[in-house]
């Protein structure tokens, strides 16, 4: 958690993108089949869902984020 804290570049705080696809899903007389809101989907996870799988895991594994290793009660 620490580490995407950190990474500002990554975390929007401003839900308005994601506000204003729901509004517009919601109530348009056409809406699209597709949003994408923010510039993370445009630049990264859009052109990501258009490449095969195999480089798609090597893509997501290089910018893995290490998860914390809670211990059992």
């Amino acid at each position: 958690l620490d580490k995407l804290k950190g990474n500002k570049s990554y975390v929007n705080m401003d839900l308005s993108p994601v506000v204003e696809c729901m509004d517009h899903a919601l109530t348009s007389l056409f809406p699209k089949t597709h949003y994408a809101a923010g510039k993370d989907a445009k630049i990264f996870w859009i052109p990501l869902s258009h490449m095969p799988a195999a480089l798609q895991d090597f893509l997501l594994l290089k910018q893995k984020a290490e998860l914390a290793n809670p211990k059992a009660v």
